[in-house]
Parts: C-alpha cells; structure tokens; sequence
C-alpha cells in the first residue's frame, strides 16, 4: 500500500489560530490493510474527517475500534496507533490550543489524551464544516475550510490572553525554557501559569513545554544524529533524559523512529517547524 502525507497552510489570517491543514492519502486494494500508522504528540488540537467511504481503526484497550466519520481530539501525551484498509484520505485541521477555546467557544481541557464524535462536541453547527467536505479533492476541502473557519473569527472576540503569550513563548523556545522564565515574562503568577493552563489545554505549562521539546528533537533527528546535540540544544539534562522522554512520547528510542518512519504520521523532515539548528533567532 502506498502512503502519503500533505500539508497545506491555512489563510493567512487564520494562521494565528490554525498551524496547518494536512491529509494523509492511503492507496490500497479494497481488503488491503496499512501498516499500523503511529500519530505522536505535536502539543495541538485537532479537528479530524474522513471524507471519503473508509474510516480508521484505532488501537483502543488492546482492540480496534472504528473512529468517528468526524472527531475532535485534545492534546496527547502518547502516542495514538491507528490503520486503514484500502483506498482513504484523513483529512486534519491542526489549531494552535490556546487560542481555539476562544475561536470555538468550547472547553477543550476535558479532552486531554481523547476524541469525541464532532456533533457530541460541538453540536449540530459544525456540520456545516465537515458534510460539505465527503468526496471533495483535496484543494477544495481547504477552500471550504478556510471559509467556515473565517466566519468563526468574525464572530470571536479575541483578546491576547496570557496564556496565549505563555503557549506562543514555550513554543518559540522550543521547549528549552523554564517555566518560571515563562512566568516572570508574562507577569502572571506560577500557580495562576499551572491554573490557566490546565484550564485551557488540560496539562500543566510543563506538561505542554516537554511535549513541545519532544516535537523539537522529533524535528532534528535526521539531521543531526549525535544524540548529544539534541541533549545539549533542547536543554535535557544529559542524553539518557533525552532517550527517556522521546521513547515516552513516540513509543520508540530515536534510532526506532528513524528506522520505522514510514509508520509515522509525520515522519521526521516533514515536520513544519525548521530544523532548530538552521533557524535564525
């Protein structure tokens, strides 16, 4: 079965709200079945639609389960397994966490490490969104996309919330920050930091800066191969810190990832961000 992943960028006045839309593409026989696919944490609320007549099994308690035709997912902590058989799109809406709360007007928290049916989140107005979307090629899915998302931020009232400035800081340092240095910038107290944010994204400011650190590594693993790089770079405290925390979030060691890439939703140069080392400050 060939496999292919797509990235696409939002409007540019949504791209405060949303990092991208993508589509992974699965080319089989009708009973032809993928490899088990692997989705790690990328510290983002997703928004997530079959749009042609196959949908995804997910590993759920050791069973697989059918996903929704159209779900919502919070933030993960770990890595998410899921398979297609034949020939299938999953189309994704990639929003930045602290600011669809606001763009959406629902409490996104309780779905930290789960999903849920469109409709049961959002109710009946989101179908706008997805029923248009069933058998349109892909330009024309974020065509729609952009559209339905831009009349949303008409009707937002969007105000730069602190915890807006916290996500936006940890990510810009890639990870490699304290959070008691995210806290003093903003001028908002540790324990309101801790609050905000498990309010808003159902994690601690910790809990979300390693899962962003991790998106790092995940990004400069086929770049940079000397472990001790990455170590120093990311801010971990030595190279086992490293190898723990990136085999907690993508279920492998990096020398895993980077021999099983073709099983990863994103594989390692795909990834959006630039390589950290190349990137101007």
């Amino acid at each position: 079965m060939n496999i292919h992943y797509y990235e696409f960028p939002p409007a540019p006045h949504l791209a405060p709200h949303v990092e991208c839309y993508w589509v992974q593409e699965f080319d089989g026989e009708p009973a032809e079945e993928s490899p088990v696919q692997r989705c790690v944490p990328l510290g983002m609320l997703e928004v997530l639609i079959h749009p042609d007549t196959n949908i995804c099994d997910i590993l759920l308690d050791d069973a697989w389960e059918p996903l929704p035709r159209a779900f919502f997912h919070g933030i993960y902590s770990k890595p998410v397994y899921y398979k297609m058989k034949g020939k299938a799109r999953i189309f994704g809406i990639r929003f930045k966490p602290e600011t669809f709360s606001m763009l959406f007007n629902v409490p996104a928290a309780s779905f930290y490490c789960n999903f849920v049916a469109l409709e049961a989140f959002f109710g009946k107005e989101i179908q706008d969104l997805h029923l248009p979307l069933y058998g349109m090629d892909n330009e024309g899915i974020v065509e729609h996309c952009n559209l339905f998302l831009s009349g949303r931020l008409e009707q937002m009232k969007f105000r730069h919330h602190y915890i807006t400035r916290a996500a936006d800081m940890i990510r810009r340092s890639k990870g490699n920050i304290s959070i008691g240095e995210v806290s003093n910038s903003i001028a908002v107290s540790m324990r309101q930091l801790q609050r905000g944010f498990k309010e808003s994204m159902g994690t601690s400011p910790k809990g979300y800066l390693r899962i962003i650190r991790f998106r790092n590594a995940l990004t400069a693993l086929e770049d940079v191969h000397r472990w001790a790089d990455i170590t120093y770079a990311l801010g971990y405290a030595d190279q086992a810190h490293f190898i723990r925390e990136f085999k907690e979030f993508s279920g492998e060691a990096p020398n895993g990832v980077i021999r099983h890439a073709e099983c990863f939703l994103k594989k390692p140069l795909a990834l959006t961000d630039q390589i950290f080392f190349n990137e101007a400050v």
